[in-house]
């Protein structure tokens, strides 16, 4: 018993730390960016939540129906936590580029979602450096999220183009649209903004770029040009 008490209380320590690091603070918007060693840092303690679901399997018999569901529940953090470590900071972002990571992204949405997604992007985009491309990946996630959660809209759309030193990030629907509009590159975030797409407002601001929100008649329709540094 005091061994299934022991691994109990490491699994909720673990657990703790997981959703700890999960939620730190990030290093722009409050709500993005983890590097890929910790990232990996991550993983390694998950296998060690696994090691302790494992452990509590091999108990004594008369374990009860509670340590069998606290089992289920932390293999299920386990898994959302893995989930979560690969979204905010996806693997193929370095491995294939920009386009290779969204469309991979992309497709996985619209099976989990049935949500109809037109992406399109040019073969010879090419690679930018780490900080846009993620900030990048970020805002189509997050719009996506948001189309995915609020619009009621089927389908949505992505153009992401290079033209020399800009990118244009062009991101539609076709659902219940929105009442306010977002233009201009130092016009006030309006109060109904949420946290996400106000984070990166913000962070396209930070990067000398523009943020455009409207309304598209039907749909919204989200529109972004940020520089290419060098």
């Amino acid at each position: 018993m005091r061994k299934l008490v022991g691994a109990l209380s490491l699994s909720s320590a673990l657990i703790f730390t997981l959703a700890v690091q999960a939620a730190a603070p990030a290093n722009y918007a409050g709500t993005w960016n983890l590097d890929k060693g910790k990232s990996q840092g991550l993983n390694q303690r998950l296998q060690g939540a696994d090691s302790v679901a494992w452990v509590i399997t091999q108990t004594d018999k008369e374990i009860s129906r509670l340590i069998v569901d606290s089992q289920a529940i932390l293999r299920q953090v386990v898994t959302e936590i893995r989930t979560l470590s690969h979204l905010l900071y996806p693997p193929l972002l370095d491995e294939g580029g920009l386009p290779v990571a969204l469309q991979c992204y992309v497709e996985g949405l619209s099976q989990r979602s049935h949500l109809k997604i037109d992406l399109r992007t040019s073969s010879e985009f090419g690679r930018l450096d780490r900080e846009l491309e993620t900030t990048i990946f970020r805002i189509v996630q997050e719009c996506l999220t948001n189309i995915h959660r609020h619009s009621g809209s089927s389908m949505a759309s992505i153009a992401l183009a290079r033209d020399g030193g800009r990118i244009m990030l062009t991101i539609r629907d076709e659902g219940k649209g929105i009442d306010w509009e977002l233009g201009g590159v130092r016009e006030p975030l309006p109060p109904g903004l949420g946290v996400g797409l106000r984070g990166i407002a913000e962070r396209v601001r930070e990067l000398h770029g523009e943020f455009r929100m409207r309304s598209a008649s039907p749909g919204t329709l989200v529109q972004v040009t940020l520089p290419v540094q060098g």
